[in-house]
């Protein structure tokens, strides 16, 4: 996932500098495919903490996730590819490197962006309160700090592509708050990332405690 989303952010920052034309087209199909990635990634990994929490189902092998992840945007964006090219109907992929036409960016992006979220936001849903349900019973032999679980719902929501809701709200909403949260959650995604899955919840109870020399020396 972080490969997918590291990548389709480099790619839409450099497109300003990819000169207009035909190689400008071009960029434009490929991050039209990447960013699906980004999100086909989070579909995969919100599938598979899903099926971690149910014990009656199987949990996909990685190859499997990696072919979702992969192949699930090629079919998007060979069809938009083929209305650009092959029809009269103007997707406008060239425009600033991306697509320019607004329905054609809602349908062709815009969709199953929000297809993906809206899985997710179900899958994920099922996975807290299993969470929770866990921590209830874990809780009756060991409690677990407010500060440590929080963080672990916190991990869960923004692996799964929560922040990405504002996203689709703020255009609507005419807060200016809720635009910049959003801008600086997802520009900053590849450091958010990181530092998601890099602090555990036994590093935030460590820091909790006041052990950070053992935090930080380990």
């Amino acid at each position: 996932m972080l490969v997918c989303m590291a990548f389709a952010e480099v790619l839409f920052m450099v497109r300003v500098r990819v000169p207009l034309g035909s190689a400008c087209a071009a960029f434009a199909i490929i991050l039209h495919y990447f960013l699906l990635t980004a999100f086909t990634s989070m579909n995969a990994l919100a599938m598979d903490l899903f099926l971690t929490f149910r014990d009656a189902l199987e949990r996909a092998k990685l190859y499997q996730y990696l072919l979702y992840t992969w192949l699930m945007p090629v079919p998007i964006v060979i069809v938009t590819v083929i209305v650009e090219f092959g029809s009269s109907v103007s997707v406008g992929y060239g425009e600033n490197c991306w697509i320019g036409n607004p329905v054609a960016n809602l349908l062709a992006f815009g969709v199953p962006v929000f297809s993906a979220i809206l899985v997710n936001a179900v899958l994920a849903t099922f996975v807290l309160l299993a969470i929770r349900k866990s921590f209830e019973i874990a809780d009756k032999a060991k409690s677990r700090s407010n500060s440590s679980k929080a963080w672990v719902y916190l991990r869960i929501c923004f692996l799964t592509g929560f922040t990405w809701i504002l996203g689709f709200i703020y255009p609507y909403v005419n807060s200016r708050a809720v635009e910049y949260i959003f801008i600086v959650l997802n520009a900053s995604q590849g450091l958010l990332l990181a530092l998601i899955l890099t602090i555990t919840s036994k590093m935030v109870r460590e820091m909790e405690g006041g052990d950070q020399g053992t935090l930080w020396s380990g």
